[in-house]
């Protein structure tokens, strides 16, 4: 019996948009109350400008809390306690089960996890201290990582899809 993964990345597999990149910058999440102020430090880095630069940054406010994502500017940060893999995208909207698929070997070896999706892709968050396991973990599962700067003439053939087929989330 399969698991709940039971549909593969779409083909061809071999597509850099499902290759992997490791982001060079550590993470923060904080997490508020719903009612809690955001405090004026990530207020001055969401409202932009010449500062910000094209850093990652997500807002989520529901009616139970406020999280707040966002990569860090330097890498030696204490509070930047996550590292972000990147599906390198960009994924078409109905491409279905590629978390899945990428999450599966992760939770197999016990690497906590928090996901993140945009309109073009998906990013991972593991805690930083397991980010050297993960991208192990993952290369073993065939996953492909890349560099930011790495064309598709760089890429290798085969994009992996995940081997446990019989793991349940």
């Amino acid at each position: 019996m399969r698991g709940p993964c039971t549909m593969p990345p779409p083909s061809p597999v071999s597509h850099p948009a499902f290759h992997l990149q490791l982001l060079d910058r550590p993470f923060i999440v904080v997490q508020l109350a719903s009612g809690e102020p955001i405090p004026e430090e990530y207020l001055r880095i969401l409202g932009g400008g010449a500062t910000v630069g094209n850093r990652f940054i997500s807002l989520t406010r529901t009616d139970e809390e406020v999280s707040l994502v966002l990569e860090s500017e330097e890498v030696e940060n204490a509070d930047a306690k996550w590292s972000c893999i990147k599906i390198r995208g960009p994924l078409l909207f109905p491409i279905t089960g590629m978390l899945c698929h990428l999450t599966q070997p992760l939770k197999a070896a016990m690497i906590p996890v928090l996901t993140m999706s945009t309109w073009n892709t998906d990013y991972v968050l593991v805690p930083k201290d397991l980010s050297v396991k993960a991208v192990e973990v993952l290369a073993q599962d065939r996953w492909r990582f890349v560099g930011d700067g790495e064309t598709e003439e760089d890429s290798e053939e085969d994009v992996p899809r995940s081997s446990s087929s019989s793991d349940s989330s």
